[in-house]
């Protein structure tokens, strides 16, 4: 068993969002992959084997296992490509419990992942985030998330989160966004207290769903977005029918070997 750190949509360590990536000679039990994700103490780890050639792909948070994980996603393509695991020119399809995800290599430094675009459908605003949030511009639902529409990206990266209304009021999390200025299309924080993280600094997933959001704001298909945590961290993305495709970088902090 091999154990990595790979920090996620980033190329400067400790920026972006830190994974486990868990590689072993045979699958593992759901209750030690779930206690080695508790004991990593990261937004997620992702578990495959050679057993089955690197395919079947399983993402953990401390608390729970989730369907979908971007970041991770990224991370385990990362590791199969720079340990020599996967060829530099081949793509890999995941079977997951969202469905096959294919990455591959899209250029020297990024990565492409082909995942689902997550419909998104725009509702009158809760009153508790007008209680809670100035400068309302739109809010949507998937069935997971909320997203709402801020009228800055300041307001944005300003927001101070109130992590337990957050939980009470939300069904798996609470995305904030804004038009983005210069070079960027749209900002964003995604806050998920209910899964057992309280903000993760960069969401491929919550990017499925912030794709279509945009889609007919900005009267477009192809993004550069910036998810602005603390550690902030850059995905691009192109909407191809159902499916968006999100590139970004990765770089490896460490890899250990369990003593278990």
């Amino acid at each position: 068993m091999e154990l990595f750190q790979v920090d996620a949509f980033t190329n400067v360590p400790f920026r972006g969002n830190p994974a486990g990536v868990c590689i072993s000679a045979e699958p593992l039990g759901e209750m030690l992959m779930q206690q080695i994700a508790a004991e990593m103490n990261l937004a997620e780890t992702a578990f495959v084997s050679a057993a089955d050639g690197y395919k079947n792909l399983r993402w953990f948070t401390p608390a729970v296992e989730v369907t979908l994980c971007g970041h991770a996603t990224l991370a385990t393509a990362h590791i199969l490509y720079s340990q020599g695991l996967l060829a530099p020119e081949e793509e890999h399809i995941f079977e997951t419990l969202s469905g096959q995800l294919q990455v591959r290599q899209w250029n020297e430094e990024q990565l492409e992942m082909d995942f689902p675009l997550i419909t998104t459908e725009k509702k009158e605003v809760p009153q508790w985030l007008k209680e809670h949030f100035e400068g309302i511009r739109g809010f949507a639902a998937t069935p997971k998330n909320d997203i709402l529409e801020l009228d800055s990206e300041e307001a944005v990266r300003d927001y101070l989160p109130d992590m337990a209304q957050i939980a009470r009021n939300t069904r798996q999390g609470l995305i904030i966004t804004a038009r983005g200025t210069e070079d960027i299309s749209f900002v964003s924080r995604y806050f998920v207290p209910n899964v057992g993280v309280p903000e993760d600094p960069v969401t491929g997933s919550a990017h499925c769903e912030l794709a279509h959001y945009w889609k007919d704001i900005l009267e477009k298909t192809s993004f550069r977005a910036y998810q602005a945590s603390k550690r902030g961290g850059y995905l691009e993305l192109q909407i191809v029918e159902d499916r968006v495709l999100i590139r970004g970088r990765a770089i490896t902090v460490f890899k250990a070997e369990p003593r278990f």
